[in-house]
């Protein structure tokens, strides 16, 4: 099952963000970014609703840099608001309570020194979400069969 992220971040953390776009997207998931979709003369909020509506889930990169950036707010509140899961990497002596968005929310915190931590950590999470999704699934599937077998025998009696 192939699955796509919009990342939101601020570009200060673009190293950062291009290792982190490289191997989601060596593990099969498809990665937004503003700095890969550039169109000069579109509406900017329009085209960033739209990525994240697309998106199956939205991961906010929060460093000391770019918590700074108001748009990761507003993107991590319009994910909510769409329903999607948001995966919050929140670097070591960011107070995740200033985040409104983030309250009640798991987030996974990152040590600029050991980055891969935080990376598998994103990698179980987006794992884990998918697994619910798909039981999820099955379940409807189970109940939607379970009501058409009720209605075939309720209408041969």
């Amino acid at each position: 099952m192939s699955h796509a992220l919009f990342l939101s971040h601020n570009t200060t953390d673009l190293s950062l963000v291009t290792e982190l776009k490289r191997r989601s997207e060596a593990a099969g998931v498809t990665v937004y970014t503003y700095e890969d979709d550039v169109q000069a003369g579109q509406n900017l909020a329009q085209k960033l609703m739209a990525a994240i509506r697309r998106s199956d889930g939205l991961v906010a990169v929060l460093t000391k840099t770019g918590m700074v950036r108001p748009t990761i707010q507003q993107e991590i509140g319009a994910a909510i608001a769409l329903g999607k899961p948001v995966y919050a990497i929140i670097e070591e002596g960011i107070e995740a309570s200033a985040m409104t968005f983030l309250q009640g929310i798991e987030y996974i915190r990152l040590d600029l020194t050991r980055m891969e931590e935080a990376l598998i950590a994103l990698q179980r999470s987006i794992t884990a979400h998918q697994t619910k999704q798909r039981r999820e699934i099955v379940l409807a599937i189970i109940a939607i069969l379970a009501i058409v077998a009720l209605l075939c025998v309720a209408t041969h009696d």
